[in-house]
């Protein structure tokens, strides 16, 4: 979930990057606004961002690193998280969150 949201902060951050004449990676966010890092008073709201989107949501996925393959290959599992973020403060808010998670066979004693 944590590599998801990045890439929705990463898309977000696009949008805003062309208001404030600066490239994405230059920005940085807090306190419901999106901000140049160096310079913090050039900013804009999550709202005049979220303005340019083509449509309602900013849709992001993401997989787990290849670091957990090699344990054990007979294991699985998957999230799903549906949020909403108010465009005014930012503030993120979960609706539904589901996990499942398959632990393979369990050792017979």
């Amino acid at each position: 979930m944590r590599l998801a949201a990045n890439e929705a902060r990463t898309k977000l951050f696009a949008l805003a990057a062309p208001l404030l004449g600066v490239a994405p990676e230059e920005l940085d966010a807090a306190n419901g606004r999106i901000f140049v890092a160096r310079e913090k008073a050039k900013s804009v709201t999550f709202k005049q961002a979220a303005a340019k989107m083509s449509g309602e949501t900013i849709d992001c996925t993401a997989k787990r690193k290849k670091q957990y393959e090699t344990f054990r290959g007979d294991l699985a599992g998957t999230q799903f998280a549906e949020v909403e973020v108010d465009t005014e403060t930012g503030e993120v808010r979960v609706i539904k969150m589901v996990s499942v998670n398959d632990c393979g066979f369990p050792p017979t004693p």
